[in-house]
């Protein structure tokens, strides 16, 4: 009985860390899948629908948008006429929850709203955030005041820039504590990263104890610490 004690005692942690890795390169694939899901998407040559935004001048979108269409909610309502769907039960869409999140069967999905307008419930449950700087952007109105108004991306810009995040795993229920939308995060870059990056940045470093990080050229990446690669445009705001 000692022998098999000694035994478990050194191999449970081994196992912990194997079922945390294979749940981790799942996650991976999920978010690789989002990313190239993205790239047709944002792409003019090769996008299909594009909802409401296909009547915004110039071939331009949100990327609040896209959500919608990956979660099939609002004008991209996928689950016949039932006004509310339980988030899971479709193969389809499982790429949107991480595997270390376990709430199958605990989202719901409402017709006719926007993710933000509360078309995925409950928001403490979501597993990816997307980058905020792709969905909100600071202007200098007439007056000379900063404004922040919607991010409306141009593809041909977006897809020749390298280095810019997509979606990564985020806490969600770190987000809602302070009564903002898990959907969309970044970091503000004026804050010194001893201040983890303000208000809007809660990356959940869950996997083995890091997040992974989808980005806008289709490849995945998995840190310790996402605001430390120079090379990665947190900093980038798409052009108005």
């Amino acid at each position: 009985m000692g022998i098999i004690a000694l035994l478990l005692a050194i191999m449970t942690p081994v196992l912990r860390y194997t079922i945390g890795y294979a749940r981790g390169f799942r996650c991976k694939m999920a978010l690789r899948n989002t990313a190239f899901d993205f790239r047709i998407f944002a792409d003019n040559r090769f996008f299909g629908n594009r909802g409401d935004d296909t009547q915004l001048p110039g071939q331009r979108f949100r990327l609040e948008t896209f959500l919608e269409a990956e979660y099939g909610i609002d004008e991209f309502w996928a689950y016949g006429q039932d006004g509310v769907a339980d988030f899971g039960d479709t193969v389809a869409h499982e790429m949107m929850q991480c595997p270390e999140v376990h709430t199958a069967g605990s989202i719901t999905l409402h017709k006719g709203a926007s993710c933000s307008q509360g078309g995925v419930q409950p928001a403490s449950a979501v597993s990816y955030g997307f980058n905020r700087n792709l969905h909100q952007t600071q202007i200098i109105d007439s007056r000379g005041r900063p404004r922040v108004v919607p991010a409306f991306l141009r593809g041909d810009a977006l897809l020749q820039t390298p280095g810019i995040p997509l979606g990564m795993d985020v806490d969600a229920e770190a987000a809602t504590a302070r009564g903002v939308s898990p959907f969309f995060t970044a970091p503000d870059l004026s804050l010194a990263k001893s201040q983890k990056g303000g208000k809007y940045w809660f990356p959940a470093l869950r996997h083995n104890g890091q997040a992974n990080v989808s980005f806008i050229d289709g490849h995945v990446a998995s840190t310790a610490d996402p605001l430390g690669p120079a090379e990665w445009r947190w900093d980038y705001e798409p052009a108005q």
